[in-house]
């Protein structure tokens, strides 16, 4: 195997604590004024897709239970109805390109609409920037790797503050948890892989769902993505190894215990929301690891760009 391959997309997973670092103080006027603008909503609604999607559905679970009533909009695409912008709406749209014309269109109608719209992107001067009332960057810098990594727990991180303002106690202790993920070599996937991916905890659904496009882009491998409590309800049924990312404390972890490869997040004094920021970075650290152990190029494309232009 080479043994460049893969060099780079390790170096973007082990840059994410120190995009982590200093995102929130980089966008802290920003944020005030995005909770400012949302705070009247009747209903935030999120949209992203791919990992913005799955970051969009995070932030919209955390802003939901944290901060007012928030709906995730399906991913927009032809022949995909979306719902017609309401008065006392407002909209958050993520793209890491800032450019994906689904997204772009979306937030056009909202802001035709007169909706309230903010935009989370790793790309300032953006075109959806542009669209937006207040736009918020990850500062992950360029991703020269199509699989999302720091963009993505940037936009994790970013979403989760807009709902509440994070302590600096609590900041800190995910700095400390991501440097051990980015540092450990998690847990080994068997030769044949895994057949589904679980993850307990808030939007574990969305999370478990990253973890698994990561096994994919990375890693080639096509799996099913579930929550603890769904995964219990029938998935388990399907037998197959599992990778799961689940908290000891959790009443439901010994009921899966003889199914799964587990990695066990369960470090108590991480905020629960934060924990699945490390959980993302364990997945990608998993990923890759296992692309390298078969020698398969965690780089290349296999028809895959930044900037997917979809109807």
């Amino acid at each position: 195997m080479n043994a460049t391959r893969g060099a780079r997309l390790g170096a973007e997973i082990a840059r994410q604590p120190a995009v982590l670092g200093r995102v929130l103080g980089l966008n802290a006027l920003r944020l005030g004024r995005a909770r400012e603008l949302l705070a009247p909503a009747s209903t935030v609604r999120f949209a992203g897709i791919g990992s913005s999607g799955h970051a969009a559905a995070y932030g919209c679970a955390a802003y939901d239970v944290l901060a007012g009533t928030a709906s995730l909009l399906a991913a927009p695409g032809f022949g995909v109805p979306q719902p017609p912008p309401r008065p006392g709406e407002a909209l958050v749209v993520v793209s890491q390109s800032g450019r994906t014309p689904s997204l772009v269109e979306l937030a056009r109608t909202a802001k035709a609409a007169g909706q309230p719209l903010v935009a989370v992107t790793n790309a300032p001067g953006s075109e959806l920037d542009r669209l937006a009332d207040v736009a918020l960057d990850t500062d992950a810098a360029p991703e020269e790797c199509v699989a999302a990594t720091g963009s993505m727990t940037a936009s994790m991180l970013l979403l989760r503050d807009l709902a509440a303002p994070l302590a600096e106690e609590q900041l800190r202790l995910l700095a400390a948890a991501v440097r051990a993920a980015v540092a450990a070599d998690g847990p080994q996937l068997l030769p044949g892989g895994c057949a589904q991916v679980v993850i307990d905890g808030p939007a574990g659904r969305w999370v478990a769902a990253e973890v698994a496009l990561k096994l994919a882009e990375i890693a080639e491998l096509v799996v099913s993505a579930h929550d603890l409590i769904g995964f219990l309800h029938g998935p388990v049924a399907a037998g197959g190894p599992v990778l799961a990312f689940v908290d000891p404390a959790d009443p439901n972890a010994a009921a899966i215990s003889g199914h799964a490869r587990i990695h066990w997040e369960g470090d108590g004094a991480v905020d629960p929301w934060l924990r699945q920021l490390v959980r993302v970075v364990a997945g990608q650290r998993v990923a890759l690891r296992y692309a390298e152990s078969i020698g398969l190029d965690a780089e290349r494309a296999r028809g895959l760009s930044k900037v997917t232009c979809t109807a």
